[in-house]
């Protein structure tokens, strides 16, 4: 496409992904990032990807969002979900990023991660076990285990015993009862709209909730937290003083996706 880059900044998700690799380049898991129009771009550019390519609807900022409910993350899949969004928004396109990791199975992912910045006043930090991903947080689905931080504590938390035993720091951890509501929801939906066999997800996706671990917690304080609240002049010098860092935790690392930012909901 041409004007690549004035277009990414036009997108939501696009924007996002870009965000990641100007403030988190440390992580950021991205090769390439892409927009597609139409199939016969697509048709056109395909063979420049490949299974290290991940897949997702994207629209203009201010423009109608759109929403696909999930796909299996295959190259096979993207004439549908073209066709898909078209219907729902004509102006929409796919944004397909090429990553330095090979995209695996979505019941193979160990979490979801999600951290929330309202610079100079605190930080959320909001998780989903093994066998879900992002998705469960950015669509508001469930929460499995989250931590408030006032700002002024950013700096003194290190690892996971620190986190749970600071009195300033609000906690939660979902009960027994609601996370299997959530995990027979995530399997239905891995079923419907990714077309996996229940047998390999009632297998895979843990029956009781494994806690976010120790080092999972230090790669989010190391390499989220602590990088960019000693960016905050740059951050606030961009404009950016609310959002949201979110992505997946894939092989036991993170993998951000997008730093979310407020005029994606207008």
């Amino acid at each position: 496409m041409k004007n690549k880059k004035l277009d990414l900044m036009l997108y939501g998700k696009a924007r996002g992904t870009f965000l990641v690799q100007k403030y988190l380049p440390n992580i950021n898991p991205f090769i390439s990032i892409d927009l597609i129009s139409d199939i016969e771009t697509w048709e056109n550019v395909k063979f420049n990807f490949d299974d290290y390519s991940k897949i997702r609807p994207d629209s203009l900022i201010g423009d109608k969002s759109v929403r696909l409910e999930g796909s299996d993350g295959m190259l096979s899949s993207v004439p549908d979900m073209i066709n898909e969004m078209k219907y729902k928004n004509p102006n929409s396109v796919l944004l397909i990023t090429k990553t330095k990791n090979k995209q695996i199975p979505r019941f193979e992912d160990d979490g979801g991660f999600s951290v929330l910045f309202d610079i100079y006043k605190n930080i959320i930090i909001e998780f989903v076990g093994k066998g879900f991903d992002g998705r469960e947080l950015t669509h508001g689905k469930t929460v499995h285990e989250s931590y408030v931080i006032p700002w002024n504590k950013l700096l003194n938390i290190k690892n996971k015993y620190e986190l749970e035993n600071d009195d300033d720091i609000k906690k939660y951890t979902i009960k027994e009862k609601d996370y299997l509501i959530s995990r027979n929801e995530r399997i239905k939906f891995l079923m419907e709209r990714c077309k996996y066999d229940k047998n390999i997800l009632d297998r895979k996706i843990p029956d009781k909730y494994i806690p976010m671990n120790d080092s999972i917690v230090k790669q989010i304080m190391n390499d989220i937290v602590i990088v960019l609240y000693l960016k905050k002049r740059k951050l606030l010098n961009d404009g950016l003083n609310y959002f949201c860092v979110q992505g997946n935790i894939i092989n036991g690392k993170l993998e951000p996706w997008e730093i979310f930012t407020i005029d994606r909901l207008i």
